[in-house]
């Protein structure tokens, strides 16, 4: 709920919207101009809150066709220019001098020959483990490195936990508050605003974003068994995804009240 300030009555006209439009278009502060304009009843009356639908969508689509698009116009006529000189350079960079285009081609070359790094399945049997452990963990690298294509890289299984991370952002941005009245829930406190939040769809939605959360752990221990922590660890996405597991198993248990 964004805030408002109350208007005196003043017999004044408004501002016309069409002399906000500059500032409409540099997309500074246009919120703040779009809520004036849904506060405007007609020219000499006082304000009353988000009475004018119209006035909404009328800057939405100024900016959707008079900013955006113009601006994607401008961007594609430009970034159009210079793929045609490109084009006609072989491929180059038109703006780069010849030491230059050398010095891009041969780094090109050194990253396209880069060794690239395969995780390594467990070894045989140590004495430390027992052949059911060892058991576990090839079925565990077999799963991790599951690729459609037969190679073995675990291209599609990284492609499934990453469709797995892109429902639960979904699934986060989902999230809804219930409107107030200003100051109808400062007599109650906090826990009657958290209470005002309660709802079946928001425990629903709290539900999914746990079951998330241990789906990531899961995926975390599975790479672990079949890689071991040394191998885990070389990557910096899952030196990140361990970082994240761990806040969020965190945040788990305090919001849980286990701590």
């Amino acid at each position: 709920m964004r805030p408002h300030t109350p208007t005196l009555q003043t017999s004044a006209p408004y501002p016309s919207c069409r002399t906000q439009l500059p500032q409409v278009a540099g997309l500074e502060m246009w919120l703040d101009v779009m809520y004036a304009g849904m506060d405007v009843t007609e020219v000499g009356l006082q304000p009353q809150k988000e009475v004018n639908f119209a006035a909404a969508l009328y800057f939405v689509v100024f900016i959707v066709i008079g900013v955006f698009l113009v601006l994607n116009l401008f961007v594609s006529a430009v970034v159009g220019k210079f793929e045609d000189l490109k084009a006609e350079d072989n491929g180059m960079n038109p703006l780069l001098t010849d030491e230059q285009k050398e010095y891009t081609e041969s780094m090109s070359n050194v990253i396209k020959t880069r060794p690239f790094r395969k995780p390594l399945p467990p070894r045989d049997v140590q004495p430390w483990m027992g052949e059911w452990m060892y058991a576990i963990r090839i079925r565990a690298y077999r799963i991790t490195m599951w690729d459609r294509t037969g190679r073995n890289l675990g291209t599609s299984f990284d492609m499934f936990v990453s469709c797995l991370v892109l429902v639960n952002v979904l699934v986060m941005g989902l999230g809804t508050y219930t409107r107030v009245a200003p100051g109808e829930i400062y007599a109650q406190g906090s826990q009657g605003l958290e209470d005002v939040q309660k709802s079946s769809y928001h425990d629903v939605l709290n539900t999914i974003n746990d079951s998330f959360t241990w789906i990531f752990l899961a995926e975390l221990i599975l790479k672990v068994a079949a890689w071991g922590w040394a191998q885990y660890f070389i990557d910096y996405w899952n030196q990140v995804d361990f970082v994240l597991v761990a806040l969020s198993v965190a945040g788990f248990i305090v919001e849980n009240g286990e701590l």
